[in-house]
């Protein structure tokens, strides 16, 4: 696979060491090093990055998302603050295996990330650890949104007053399910349907 960044965000060539406003350092790859990556898997489907569940899905399914991006997220953030639409119908379990049926958002990186914002994951220092990163938000309210709207390292995150407001744990698998007969996801940035259960 040689590398080519050219697109929205270029999560996978930025973590790979390119810069995608030097585009012609990709052809390099041609005639380069080979190195190893880890990628997901979803229902099947091969992805690089990261998969959404609940509330990013959501803001990517507007049709409004790719024009107006912050104002399509106030808006899906304040209609669940304000009770117009519940949590997510969302089943699965935590890393100690408790069941969880409702979450307003779960991303599933591929290798860990160090970043995160309402929008996306950051930035991996590694592309192959062989492992995912399930990050859920369970809860909403206006500091979680706050921190949410802005860049936070997911060790401020994590050591922040409000740590019951989210989950995260490393594994190889992950699952998915919802009394819906599908599932809204957001892969690598793109809107797309599956069937449930989802598997990672």
């Amino acid at each position: 696979l040689a590398i080519l960044p050219g697109g929205t965000r270029c999560h996978f060539a930025r973590d790979a060491g390119f810069d995608p406003e030097r585009i012609t350092d990709a052809l390099a790859s041609f005639h380069g090093i080979e190195r190893p990556v880890s990628v997901g898997v979803i229902n099947g489907r091969v992805f690089l990055n990261n998969a959404s569940f609940g509330l990013y899905a959501d803001i990517v399914d507007s049709p409004d998302y790719r024009d107006h991006k912050v104002a399509t997220s106030r808006k899906v953030l304040q209609s669940i603050l304000e009770g117009d639409r519940p949590a997510y119908d969302l089943h699965f379990r935590d890393q100690a295996g408790k069941q969880h049926r409702r979450a307003v958002q779960i991303l599933v990186g591929v290798n860990p990330y160090e970043t995160l914002n309402l929008i996306e994951l950051g930035h991996r220092k590694s592309l192959s650890t062989g492992q995912l990163q399930v990050t859920v938000v369970t809860k909403l309210d206006d500091t979680t949104i706050a921190q949410l709207m802005t860049t936070i390292t997911l060790k401020q995150l994590f050591t922040s007053k409000l740590p019951t407001n989210f989950l995260q744990w490393e594994t190889t698998n992950f699952r998915v399910t919802s009394k819906s007969r599908q599932i809204v996801v957001g892969v690598d940035g793109e809107r797309e349907k599956y069937d449930s259960p989802v598997t990672i």
